[in-house]
């Protein structure tokens, strides 16, 4: 910590030694991404980041199918969409109920999982009516209205070529389809943004907490320093990825 104190002070006093700085600066970035690692190693932090995200995806999707299907799907009644069952069903068919089994998969993978629950979702859409509506929430009420309400069995197809009835339950299917893939790739970008979002954040404040004890070690007064503690923390924290990636490329590399 003293050298990377009296690297710190020496930038920004008579000396100015730029080389020096920046070492502090990787050094400072590499601390702080190693204790962010060792926090999410430890704590169960993505699987409270992603179960708050796919919580609030789920009720924001209910109260846009209650608006949007009110009139068709759910009747005049406009009946509530079931999000705690949503929840249940999307447990239930992407990891066989393990709820931290899926939480604590990386965003791409969840969504891949959740991809897999879809599918089953379209096959048999009246078991998990709300789940569908939940995730299909931007889709046509005629194409929703489409696939709700009919039977399996009256599209089943026979000998001779598709009845009119078949190939709109077809092209209703194909469209509903591509609005719930849809769905998941909006939902994993939103997601991943934050998370990048909020790692960025983190290694700012770690960064700047590192910087002050650097210069408290130095026996420097934080508030007399609260400029090169803030632009310490904002370069370090910049720093910070390109060290871990540079640090991961070099262990593939020698390993």
């Amino acid at each position: 910590m003293r050298e990377i104190a009296n690297a710190i002070q020496n930038f920004f006093g008579e000396s100015q030694d730029i080389g020096a700085y920046l070492g502090a600066m990787a050094a400072i970035g590499v601390a702080a991404m190693a204790l962010i690692q060792a926090a999410k190693d430890v704590f169960p932090i993505r699987r409270l980041y992603q179960r708050a995200r796919i919580r609030k995806w789920i009720a924001d999707g209910a109260h846009e199918a209650e608006v949007k299907f009110a009139a068709t799907v759910l009747g005049s009644t406009g009946a509530a969409v079931n999000a705690r069952r949503a929840w249940k069903d999307l447990i239930a068919l992407s990891v066989d109920g393990d709820e931290n089994a899926l939480l604590d998969l990386s965003i791409e993978q969840l969504c891949g999982q959740m991809s897999a629950a879809f599918q089953m979702v379209l096959d048999y859409p009246k078991q998990y009516r709300d789940l569908l509506l939940i995730a299909g929430s931007f889709a046509s009420p005629a194409d929703m209205n489409e696939i709700l309400n009919t039977d399996r069995s009256q599209i089943a197809r026979g000998e001779g070529p598709p009845t009119p009835e078949q190939i709109r339950w077809a092209d209703a299917r194909n469209r509903l389809t591509h609005q719930l893939q849809r769905a998941v790739d909006g939902f994993q970008i939103a997601t991943g943004y934050r998370w990048t979002y909020w790692m960025k954040i983190s290694s700012f404040a770690v960064s700047a907490v590192l910087a002050m004890l650097a210069v408290q070690t130095k026996g420097g007064g934080i508030s007399a320093h609260v400029g090169v503690i803030a632009f310490t923390a904002v370069l370090a924290g910049f720093l910070a990825p390109i060290a871990r990636d540079l640090a991961a490329t070099l262990q593939k590399l020698r390993g």
